[in-house]
């Protein structure tokens, strides 16, 4: 069972990487993209510090 457990994690961050990409892109400027990305992932994945690009 751990292998279906480690799988299912594996495709659950898949997911969350996928949306927080398509949303990204269409932002204007690379840093834009860059900084929602970190932002959205660390949101969707249960992070407790975000950190971002001054």
């Amino acid at each position: 069972m751990k292998v279906r457990s480690y799988m299912q994690t594996i495709i659950r961050y898949e997911l969350v990487i996928n949306e927080a990409l398509r949303f990204t892109l269409m932002l204007d400027t690379p840093d834009e993209q860059i900084n929602e990305f970190i932002r959205f992932f660390g949101k969707h994945i249960g992070c407790d510090r975000i950190y971002n690009a001054i």
